[in-house]
């Protein structure tokens, strides 16, 4: 009886010990390398829409190509599609403009580098150090076809 028990107990705490570590493993990977996040506005209608969910890679800081979309904000976090990349020439109110490779002519980290992002009608600088990482869309929030019409 007392074996039993002895070994019910060692069952006992080691599932707690399994499920503590798989949790630790899912905060620490969600913290530093994949999280979810929801699109909280229409600013990147069409290709998202307020409630779709993105997955944010946050090991792909690099390598941007125009038309990606990227979470970016240290603070209050947004989404932004990548419209222009360092080295690309652009036009603000008749003026055109450079976006540089590097802050200095003496710098090549890459980091101080900044990319045009597109967010709704407006678009920002965005620094490279800035952005959290890569976006990709994973499912679209099912509306109710009966409210789709009205906020459309």
């Amino acid at each position: 009886m007392m074996r039993n028990k002895a070994s019910l107990l060692r069952n006992l705490l080691q599932w707690m010990l399994s499920i503590a570590v798989c949790t630790i493993v899912m905060l620490a990977i969600r913290a530093y390398a994949f999280t979810i996040f929801t699109v909280p506005d229409e600013g990147l209608k069409p290709v998202l829409r307020k409630g779709d969910r993105v997955l944010v890679n946050r090991l792909a800081r690099t390598d941007f190509k125009r038309g990606e979309v990227v979470l970016f904000g240290q603070q209050q976090q947004a989404l932004g599609q990548v419209m222009a990349l360092p080295g690309d020439t652009i036009t603000v109110k008749g003026e055109k403009y450079l976006i540089p490779n590097h802050c200095n002519a003496h710098c090549r980290c890459g980091t101080c580098q900044y990319l045009l992002l597109g967010i709704g009608r407006k678009q920002t600088l965005v620094q490279h150090g800035d952005i959290a990482g890569k976006a990709y869309s994973l499912f679209r929030w099912k509306r109710w076809p009966h409210l789709e019409k009205h906020h459309e």
